[in-house]
């Protein structure tokens, strides 16, 4: 397949970068650092998703709003068109809903909401999530897919919540092998039958779980079609992003790090 990825400008469709807000970046200083990193990986788009979960992260819109607006100035110190969005990585917990109709959990695009849970949920409750959000108008993303034991020992399982409407996001360095030959190998045999949707890193700190993404993109570059790989790498991420508000980097003052 012909497709220099140098010249690519990828997405990273799960990461934990925003300062402050979760367990990723505890500063504006390390935020800039992975800011640095995901741009050398050819990130060119992040959609930053801070974790919510109301019973363990005491966060708020204004919080996350100002968080981003900090982190897309720092962005455009490395790079003008260098985009950052807004998205939250929702835990499956009581009350999910609400938060999602009232705003302060964050969906993006269509009412896609990213989602996790543990990773020894059974095979119903994943079902349950899915049925739960897509009744409620919302496209569920099942976050690190690869996590959930049962979805590994029955992989009809991925099947079935795409059938319900979920899409399945895996993380990159989970395809490179970085978390262990099964894991590696179980998400190569999603990529290799079409059954990802979204790509991200997942990276949180500058030690602990750093943006890696190169490395993927030239494992699926190698061993899928140049149709899937343009889905996966582009059209998909563009799909969470066509009813975001136009991108304006000057919306505040610059971040001094």
């Amino acid at each position: 397949m012909n497709i220099d990825i140098r010249t690519r400008k990828f997405y990273d469709c799960h990461c934990h970068i925003l300062p402050g807000l979760d367990d990723g970046a505890r500063s504006l200083k390390e935020t800039k650092q992975l800011l640095r990193r995901e741009y050398m990986e050819g990130i060119r788009t992040i959609i930053a998703t801070p974790h919510f979960q109301p019973s363990r992260w005491k966060q708020n819109a204004d919080r996350m709003n100002i968080a981003l607006q900090q982190t897309r100035c720092l962005a455009k110190q490395i790079d003008p068109d260098f985009r950052i969005y807004l998205w939250n990585e929702a835990y499956w917990e009581d009350g999910l809903i609400y938060y999602l109709k009232n705003g302060d959990c964050r969906s993006i695009g269509d009412g896609y909401i990213l989602i996790e849970n543990r990773p020894d949920s059974d095979e119903d409750t994943l079902y349950r999530m899915a049925d739960i959000l897509t009744a409620n108008n919302y496209i569920p993303v099942f976050a690190h897919i690869e996590r959930y034991l049962v979805v590994r020992k029955r992989k009809k399982i991925v099947d079935n919540l795409k059938k319900a409407g979920a899409w399945i996001q895996v993380n990159s360095d989970s395809i490179t092998g970085k978390n262990g030959f099964r894991t590696a190998m179980f998400c190569r045999m999603l990529l290799k039958n079409k059954k990802i949707d979204l790509l991200g890193t997942d990276s949180h700190r500058v030690d602990f779980r750093p943006p890696e993404f190169r490395n993927c993109t030239e494992y699926i570059k190698k061993n899928t079609s140049r149709g899937y790989f343009k889905l996966l790498m582009n059209e998909n991420p563009r799909k969470l992003l066509k009813k975001e508000e136009v991108y304006d980097g000057d919306q505040t003052k610059t971040a001094m790090v």
